[in-house]
């Protein structure tokens, strides 16, 4: 799989600025991760592809 819980992703918004997220142990019904973030409040969501993808590391 090219993503796994607990791989930290990194995008970039549209105003410029750089926001983190980890990869969720939960799905969508379609077999995309979930991903925790906090962009003004914490929630897990299906937002993987929202924003530009630039960054996605994997604790050995």
């Amino acid at each position: 799989d090219e993503w796994k819980w607990g791989d930290v992703v990194y995008w970039k918004f549209s105003n410029g600025l750089d926001h983190c997220g980890i990869i969720s142990d939960r799905k969508t019904k379609d077999g995309r991760p979930l991903v925790i973030h906090n962009a003004g409040r914490a929630v897990e969501e299906d937002c993987l592809t929202r924003w530009e993808i630039t960054g996605h590391y994997r604790y050995p």
